[in-house]
């Protein structure tokens, strides 16, 4: 995924993207390119593959912020999932988010779980269950937490 945003590429006038390299080969298929912003009128920041074709991404909304300097800390960010063969996106029925770059998706054993930093400074684990399309607060923080940067399994 290309990532030319205002936060990581700060060339705007070019579209996130998704391509595709082919399980036999090193170089981009030049015969598959999804615009991820012609899709969602914006840019992406993150990606996180579901299986059967499908992946989460976490894409920013560029009416909410004004530029840089406020991107990290304006609540604005939203996720999607996208249906790579169709090209098609549906946004997740989620509080928006904030904080540019981060890793905030875990995918495990048929589930997603998305850390979100709302702006009712609520700092929750949702849980998407990726075969009913389900979505619902999972673990919910104390307050003495300030801001969730990653989630990951430790093995």
């Amino acid at each position: 995924m290309s990532c030319p945003g205002i936060a990581l590429g700060n060339s705007p006038s070019k579209p996130t993207a998704i391509f595709r390299i082919d399980s036999n080969s090193t170089h981009i298929n030049p015969a598959y390119f999804l615009n991820l912003t012609a899709k969602t009128h914006n840019h992406a920041y993150g990606m996180w593959y579901l299986g059967n074709n499908q992946a989460i991404v976490r894409s920013e909304r560029r009416d909410r912020y004004t530029d840089f300097s406020d991107h990290h800390s304006t609540y604005q960010f939203e996720y999607y999932v996208v249906d790579l063969i169709s090209q098609t996106t549906t946004k997740l029925n989620l509080p928006f988010d904030k904080g540019t770059r981060k890793e905030s998706v875990l995918v495990e054993n048929g589930k997603a779980y998305i850390t979100i930093d709302d702006a009712k400074d609520q700092h929750q684990v949702w849980v998407y269950d990726i075969k009913s399309k389900n979505i619902q607060v999972g673990l919910i923080l104390d307050q003495a937490t300030d801001f969730i940067v990653r989630i990951d399994r430790l093995h």
